[in-house]
């Protein structure tokens, strides 16, 4: 009995060196490289229309940011009224705000638009005029001047 659990005890470990030995076993493929795809600036269908604005106060709301962007979220409104707006900053059109507040959105398509401002879509704000959000109906080559609204800080 006592050979035959030494054999088995063998056989058992000549196994496991085995299988340990193929698993580590350096193969001779290339290695796979995986690159990122770079950050697209927009990936909706580029057209001619406009948003401009100017927002005098962003320093005063992201004081330690140095790049704020007004965004063009796109507007879904609610057969019932009122509506909601998705932002995805690495698909959606933006602008980046210069030190006088002011942006122009370019290369947006007609449809219903809401102005969203912010370092990141995570800390943005949209923009909004006596507490109500700024919804903008963009019409096939029009140019939308939203005016000089600041933010409520």
């Amino acid at each position: 009995m006592s050979k035959l659990r030494k054999t088995g005890f063998l056989f058992v470990l000549a196994l496991c060196t085995a299988v340990a030995l193929t698993a580590c076993q350096a193969r001779n493929e290339a290695p796979v490289e995986v690159q990122a795809e770079p950050a697209a600036e927009t990936l909706l269908p580029q057209g001619d229309l406009i948003i401009l604005g100017r927002v005098p106060n962003v320093a005063d709301v992201w004081p330690n940011d140095k790049t704020v962007y007004a965004y063009a979220a796109p507007f879904f409104p609610a057969p019932e009224g009122g509506g909601m707006f998705i932002l995805e900053q690495a698909v959606h059109n933006r602008a980046e705000i210069d030190a006088d507040g002011a942006f122009a959105i370019k290369g947006l398509v007609a449809g219903e638009y809401v102005v969203v401002l912010g370092p990141n879509s995570e800390r943005a704000r949209d923009l909004r005029l006596d507490g109500e959000t700024i919804i903008i109906d963009l019409a096939d080559k029009e140019q939308f001047d939203v005016g000089t609204v600041p933010l409520v800080p």
